[in-house]
């Protein structure tokens, strides 16, 4: 359900500036106009006492700044408690008290001067009764509700309408007690439905009165069926109600009593969850309200063999076909949004394939989403294909850089452990140890945030493009493995400045050629031996060893007949020292320059780093609003730097 306002004040005159005390009503029987994927309806909070759970409210409910509970890791929105809570009519009323902590008080000023009035309490439904009308508007009634936390919101709104921002965890799955007037015309018995979570939030009505509201008579339903549609619709009614039996474990002896009943499947479902919540719910007690859903594990089980079904068929690497899959591996994705609806509930006889894509491409378009809808089986499939391709797109950097993590976007320093003061001194018997120390020469680099949206629209599922589920995927995966791999390939071919003021590739730092010489054993034995004379920041030789030869595709043969040929290519008799000493790594980003870099294990070279908890590439999905589709974000936090010069080495080439 979409966002509602509604103005509410305080109840100005009960303020009690020494107790840190005001009275709220914070919710009335005045009906409010909602909107579903049924339309439009009328909603009715009912105070009749045995309607209303009260007892939260009444045994020091929260007071919070403005819902943020929901999202909080502390208890910080906490700004006070709810001290008290009656029904006087048909209007609820609290006694909130503020806390002394200093948001809460600066809070409570505003509220004795008049500047917040605003407030708004979050609520559960696990009942209504519903009316319905074929010339305007149904009336839902919430007949067993239970209002949980009161809070303080700061935006005035419309007087005719209300806010809607409760747990996000909830999915607005509500079990409807049906009174229409097709069911009292067959003597249907209303059958008790099964509590379900569903978090809500008001804002609370004015102060003033309601004004009285005259309920619609309810209007007559005519049936306008022939028989041969009377007679399909009765098969169909017969078997979904069997389909929902099945999934349940329901006797036998129930279904066949819902069945000559004529019950109507939503009637049969709140009966069949029943029976079933009896006999295999977990005991509740009685603090948190919950219960389990029918069909919960059928509807997540459905999900992920359509998610198989569509990876399989959009080609994507290492999916195999699962059993309970190959009923969707020939459907379209159109069928399979289809069929997805169906095992809602949702009537989609007479739909058109607009409106099919519509209401499984946009939220609210039949209710909140769980994890099983279709718009989320949709999204899980394209961030599977997205995940699959970024693990095999090449990123040839990775064998002689070392990856870290950055714990935020502030420059991370990575210290250089290149050589430790002082180094090992003899102890004499009875002598003491001397303190050491590593030199704390570091280089600092910070992440930044890199990403893309894309929209996968109503005409893609309409059409049936697999594409945009793996090439669209598959090609975003491909531009973050090249984004990195650009950026690591820039330090060695732009030979950015150290901290100590030199490039990275210099005279001073000892790790280049005096000049550019074609790659040969005897270029690599030369490279070598400097490799071998580098010092760490004590003045100690490293006696570092190359381990990669990084060269560009132009070299790519030069250097595999070094490294593989048993014997010199230029010489006659002489035994190839090379063959198998350096592992080869080849880049299109690098021309005819050859470079050598030691294991990042023993030394540092090229530090690479994601922000600690985000992972290497990470994917949302959301409903398109400003545009008709599902949007695809995708985002990398990533940065690099060369940390130290000792494990680098460069030829300019020729």
């Amino acid at each position: 359900m979409g966002p509602l306002h509604v103005r509410a004040l305080f109840r100005s005159e009960t303020i009690n500036e020494e107790a840190r005390t005001v009275e709220v009503t914070f919710a009335t029987e005045e009906p409010y106009l909602r909107q579903s994927y049924r339309g439009a309806y009328y909603e009715t909070l009912s105070f009749n006492p045995a309607h209303v759970r009260m007892g939260r409210l009444q045994s020091g409910a929260p007071l919070i700044d403005n819902h943020e509970f929901a999202n909080s890791r502390t208890a910080d929105s906490v700004i006070g408690v709810v001290e008290s809570a009656r029904i006087v009519g048909k209007e609820g009323r609290a006694v909130v008290r503020f806390s002394k902590r200093g948001n809460a008080d600066d809070l409570f000023k505003d509220v004795v001067d008049g500047i917040l009035r605003n407030i708004s309490v979050g609520y559960r439904v696990y009942a209504y009764e519903i009316t319905e009308f074929e010339d305007k508007p149904d009336q839902y009634k919430a007949v067993d509700w239970e209002p949980f936390e009161v809070s303080i919101v700061p935006v005035p709104a419309d007087y005719k309408a209300q806010v809607r921002s409760g747990d996000s965890a909830d999915t607005n799955n509500v079990n409807f007690l049906k009174s229409v007037v097709q069911m009292e015309e067959q003597n249907t018995p209303t059958t008790t439905p099964v509590e379900v979570p569903v978090v809500e939030t008001r804002q609370a009505a004015p102060v003033q009165a309601p004004a009285t509201t005259t309920q619609p008579a309810a209007a007559t339903a005519t049936d306008t069926r022939n028989a041969a549609q009377i007679a399909t619709d009765e098969r169909a009614r017969i078997r979904r109600i069997q389909e929902l039996a099945r999934v349940a474990g329901t006797p036998e002896s129930v279904v066949n009593g819902l069945v000559e009943r004529g019950v109507s499947v939503e009637m049969a479902q709140d009966e069949i969850t029943r029976v079933w919540a009896a006999s295999a719910a977990p005991a509740q007690d009685g603090r948190t309200p919950s219960a389990a859903v029918t069909g919960e594990a059928e509807s997540v089980t459905r999900a992920a063999a359509i998610e198989n079904a569509i990876l399989h068929r959009s080609g994507v690497a290492g999916v195999t076909l699962r059993d309970d899959a190959r009923n969707f591996r020939n459907m379209t994705l159109l069928d399979m949004a289809r069929e997805e609806l169906t095992a809602r509930g949702v009537q989609v006889r007479g739909l058109s394939a607009m409106e099919i894509a519509r209401m499984v491409l946009t939220r609210g378009a039949y209710g909140a989403h769980s994890t099983s809808d279709f718009v989320n089986i949709l999204g899980n499939t394209v961030n599977r294909a997205l995940q699959a391709a970024y693990l095999e797109a090449p990123r040839t950097f990775q064998a002689f850089t070392r990856q870290t993590t950055a714990n935020d976007f502030r420059e991370k320093t990575t210290v250089q452990l290149s050589g430790m003061i002082g180094g090992f001194e003899e102890v004499l018997e009875g002598g003491e140890y001397k303190a050491g120390k590593f030199t704390d020469k570091a280089e600092s680099y910070a992440v930044k945030t890199y990403g893309k949206l894309i929209t996968i629209t109503r005409q893609a599922l309409i059409n049936d493009d697999l594409g945009a589920f793996s090439r669209i995927p598959a090609a975003m995966a491909a531009e973050a493995a090249q984004l990195q791999s650009d950026l690591v390939y820039s330090i060695l071919t732009g030979n950015p400045l150290m901290a100590d003021g030199f490039a990275l590739f210099s005279t001073e730092h000892a790790n280049q050629a005096a000049s550019g010489t074609a790659l040969s054993t005897t270029s690599l034995s030369a490279a070598r031996a400097t490799f071998r004379k580098q010092t760490g920041l004590n003045g100690r030789y490293l006696n570092l060893t190359p381990t990669y030869l990084i060269v560009g595709p132009d070299l790519e043969a030069t250097a595999l007949a070094i490294l593989n040929g048993q014997m010199v290519a230029d010489s006659v008799g002489n035994v190839n020292i090379w063959k198998g000493a350096l592992t080869l790594v080849v880049d299109p980003r690098l021309g005819s320059a050859w470079f050598l870099s030691a294991t990042p294990s023993t030394v540092d070279t090229i530090e690479y780093a994601f922000l600690s908890g985000a992972g290497e590439l990470y994917t949302e999905t959301m409903d398109g609003f400003h545009v008709d589709g599902m949007q695809l974000k995708a985002r990398m936090d990533f940065g690099t730097k060369a940390i130290d010069h000792r494990g680098l080495y460069k030829n300019a080439g020729v």
